[in-house]
């Protein structure tokens, strides 16, 4: 079984973020793969689960792929290992990992958090602006 996340963040310009869970669904990878223009090379780099830890610098984007360690918090406690990569392109960000995870979660509500703590306070920031600049006329 494989999910694949789709999430958008908005701060400046829009980020679109999308996450797979599963490496073997290759024919969503494949689609995924033809439609942002991401190389072959990185395709097979993405689905291959045996990879060393690497980082490949490509004219437009790069290309992180890693070993996510983390214990298993449901029970057992046992020590994970699993592959995970990262593909960033400008305004887009894809993740491929071995299986379904939220570990990502608490990261991704802390970017919302963050973002909208922003934006008020830049909304705050232009209003207090504009409220002595009346007092002055």
């Amino acid at each position: 079984m494989y999910v694949i996340k789709i999430f958008v963040y908005y701060f400046i310009n829009f980020i679109l973020g999308i996450d797979v869970d599963g490496i073997h669904c290759q024919d969503i990878i494949a689609a995924m793969c033809q439609r942002y223009d991401i190389h072959a090379l990185v395709q097979a780099d993405m689905m291959t689960i045996e990879q060393r830890t690497k980082l490949d610098v490509l004219d437009d984007a790069l290309f992180l792929v890693c070993k996510l360690i983390y214990r298993d918090m449901s029970g057992s406690g046992h020590i994970n290992t699993e592959q995970i990569c990262f593909y960033l392109k400008e305004n887009l960000l894809i993740t491929v990992k071995e299986t379904p995870t939220d570990l990502f979660d608490s990261i991704k509500s802390k970017i919302k958090a963050f973002i909208k703590y922003f934006i008020l306070f830049c909304f705050q920031r232009s209003y207090s602006t504009r409220k002595r600049s009346y007092k002055k006329i």
